[in-house]
């Protein structure tokens, strides 16, 4: 496989606090699919587990390299713990445009350090 793109983003696990104080349903749905939500609710911190799939979404959508167009379907990007790491999957139009790129894998690392959450993605042909 070869490399097609690699994207970091970094969230701030305040704001992302105080979004989900704020909007609650309304943020988390918008960004979140059941599945997420249900994981990152168990954890044993879910504002971190949120930020974290908030930064890892971000980069998954920096290392595909597409447009942004102001309305990134974010809820077609999942990120999931399987066993504790971190996996994507794409489904609807972001799987199709990353497909259609010839992206066929993407990774994700991700961490949380001093109230950050940073995650890095690659996406490889």
């Amino acid at each position: 496989m070869g490399l097609h793109g690699i994207g970091i983003d970094v969230a701030d696990v305040h704001r992302i606090a105080r979004l989900i104080e704020r909007y609650g349903a309304r943020f988390t749905h918008r960004w979140f699919v059941p599945e997420e939500v249900a994981q990152c609710d168990a954890s044993e911190s879910p504002t971190h587990a949120f930020a974290v799939r908030f930064a890892a979404k971000e980069a998954v959508w920096k290392s595909l390299g597409m447009k942004w167009d102001g309305s990134v379907p974010w809820r077609s990007i999942m990120i999931l713990h399987t066993d504790k790491v971190p996996t994507v999957d794409l489904v609807g139009d972001v799987a199709v445009a990353a497909r259609a790129l010839g992206a066929l894998k993407i990774s994700v690392a991700v961490s949380v350090r001093d109230g950050r959450a940073f995650a890095v993605a690659m996406a490889e042909f």
